[in-house]
Order: C-alpha cells, then sequence, then structure tokens
C-alpha cells in the first residue's frame, strides 16, 4: 500500500539532483591551463582527475530493475522514487567528495602562484612548494 509520501519524494529527487547538478558544474568550471613544465605537478593533475572521475559519475547509468513488486500503482511508485532517491543520493555523494577534492586543488594552485609570483620555480621556493604538495596530499 503506497503511503502517501510519493509527491514529498518527488520532491527530494529533484532537490538532490539540482545539489548535484551544481556540484558537477562547478568542478566543470576548474580547467585551468597549466604550461608545459607545470603539467604534471600535483594539483593540476588532481584537477584533471576530478574532472574525469565527475564525468564518470554522469555516465553510470541508472540501473533498471524489472521485478515487479507486489501492491498497486501507488506502491511500484514508492519504490521506484525510493531506489532513485538512494542512487541520486550515492552520485551527489559521490560528486560532493570529487568537488571537495578539486577545491583543495584550486586552494593548492592559489597556494603555489602566491609563492611564485609569477616567476618560475627555482630553489628558493623549493620548501614552501614542498609544504604545499605536502598540505594537498593531506
Amino acid at each position: 500500500m503506497a503511503d502517501g509520501f510519493n509527491e514529498a519524494r518527488a520532491l527530494r529527487v529533484v532537490e538532490i539532483m539540482r545539489d548535484f547538478q551544481s556540484l558537477q558544474h562547478r568542478i566543470a568550471e576548474y580547467s585551468p591551463n597549466p604550461s608545459a613544465e607545470e603539467y604534471f605537478e600535483e594539483g593540476y593533475q588532481v584537477l584533471r582527475q576530478c574532472r574525469a572521475e565527475a564525468a564518470a559519475v554522469l555516465a553510470v547509468p541508472f540501473p533498471l530493475d524489472l521485478t515487479q513488486t507486489s501492491g498497486g500503482l501507488g506502491e511500484q511508485e514508492k519504490r521506484q522514487l525510493q531506489r532513485i532517491i538512494i542512487d541520486a543520493s550515492a552520485r551527489r555523494f559521490q560528486a560532493k567528495k570529487i568537488y571537495l577534492r578539486a577545491v583543495a586543488a584550486v586552494r593548492w594552485l592559489n597556494t603555489r602562484n602566491a609563492i611564485l609570483q609569477g616567476e618560475p620555480a627555482n630553489q628558493g621556493h623549493a620548501a614552501q612548494l614542498q609544504q604545499a604538495n605536502h598540505t594537498l596530499r593531506n
């Protein structure tokens, strides 16, 4: 028997999916263009990895369950909405973790730019750059 909360479940699905979409857009905005020398620096690698992981989360299809549940149409709708909420919540959680890693990489990039102040990296910057890398890893 349906419990009368299907409309609330549908609204929850919309809320979760909007949050997920917002996270995906924010991740997509992080697309720095490093020089050839900087391309393999740790923070740039993390940003590229985050963008790839975000695309992978989008590419995974929704798992279809073709089994019939007992009960009427309202009960089937309830089960389907519950499955959608679980799937959407899991994807949003993955996107949130990816987003937080991307934010840390952007913070690393800003720190690196502040240290270098437009100059090429040299031995005088080594300790500060190493500290920035360590902060990104942890």
